[in-house]
């Protein structure tokens, strides 16, 4: 069977499965971060829009029929419970995606599902989302705010305050993808976090991809910023670098922790490297967003890569084997956790 991106799993890619990543992970996970949709949800996206947003170049489409075979090539023998969410870009049409999540959600057992939410959504609408559609948490995204820069988007111009009411009256995570180029070690993204984490102390707030600092000195700049702030989580996707993940687990502690694979998108073979303080894609497909001057960086180690997911796996291994936690943290990072930020 192919997958999607990918196309069919590699037998190498299968061998480090069985011999290195599975005796690794517990027999249930739960995955905090996954994507469905259908792709007559989305409008035309340009040529323009594929060069400039990686996701929406690599996917914006998968039916939950899909995403579960998908775990079974991934995963084999592991049962695998998700929590899904209509994939986010500003080409995305909210209230088709969302009623496609709701009944994906109420159709199957092993699924939950975050709401997407635009900036100007209202209170009753939300509130609709939550009580009808069986939502157990919000996903607003920065890429949704127009007519603002990349590096001028606030937290707050994307999630509004009666987003944070809904979620903090019926005790549901706000799942939050924080914007600007420095990401989490941004000072004004770190104050607007805190200012969230005050006036909201019961609201939980879980940051995608550690904050995306996955290069010094962002990594202890950005996640020290914030970790002291009981209220926020950290998910675990597309980092692979054993140093964020040591530092992440050092300051938030295994019990803020939720393991996550921002399915389809990770099935890309791709590792995230750094030159200096720069993060890079390095992929071995040729997308359009791909700089010829970066890919020099990693072209010898082009054929080695491993779908991004494997990738996250193995330096997040590396990183609790050397911090030597016991099973009991690894269970709760790859399924206690998220059980307990979804109320069940």
């Amino acid at each position: 069977m192919s997958l999607p991106i990918i196309g069919k799993m590699e037998k190498r890619e299968q061998e480090i499965f069985n011999n290195v990543i599975g005796p690794f992970l517990p027999s249930k996970i739960v995955d905090f971060h996954a994507h469905i949709g259908l792709q007559e949800h989305f409008d035309k996206v340009t040529e323009h829009r594929k060069k400039e947003n990686i996701g929406v170049a690599i996917a914006h489409h998968l039916p939950i029929r899909e995403l579960f075979l998908v775990y079974e090539k991934l995963f084999k023998d592991k049962k695998v419970e998700t929590v899904v969410c209509p994939f986010p870009f500003r080409e995305c049409k909210a209230k088709e995606a969302n009623t496609y999540v709701s009944e994906t959600i109420r159709n199957y057992d092993d699924v939950e599902g975050f709401f997407l939410a635009d900036p100007d959504a209202s209170e009753e609408e939300m509130e609709e989302w939550v009580s009808q559609g069986c939502f157990r948490g919000v996903k607003p995204y920065p890429d949704r705010v127009t007519g603002i820069s990349w590096n001028d988007i606030k937290i707050y111009d994307y999630v509004s305050s009666s987003m944070m009411t809904v979620a903090d009256r019926h005790d549901i995570p706000i799942f939050l993808h924080v914007p600007k180029d420095m990401r989490l070690a941004d000072p004004e993204t770190q104050r607007e976090i805190r200012e969230i984490a005050a006036k909201h102390p019961n609201l939980k707030l879980v940051l995608a991809h550690i904050g995306r600092v996955h290069c010094p000195p962002k990594i202890k700049k950005g996640i020290d910023g914030v970790a002291h702030l009981q209220n926020v989580y950290v998910e675990t996707s597309l980092t692979t670098n054993p140093n964020v993940f040591k530092h992440a687990i050092n300051k938030f502690t295994p019990e803020r922790i939720v393991f996550g694979t921002d399915l389809p998108a990770s099935l890309l073979r791709c590792r995230i490297i750094c030159d200096g303080p720069r993060r890079i894609w390095a992929v071995r497909e040729r997308y359009p967003w791909v700089k010829e001057k970066d890919r020099k960086l990693y072209n010898e180690d082009v054929q080695s890569l491993l779908p991004l997911v494997y990738e996250n796996l193995l330096s997040f291994k590396k990183a609790i084997e050397e911090l030597n936690l016991d099973k009991r943290d690894v269970e709760k990072i790859f399924y206690r956790n998220a059980n307990q930020l979804l109320g069940k």
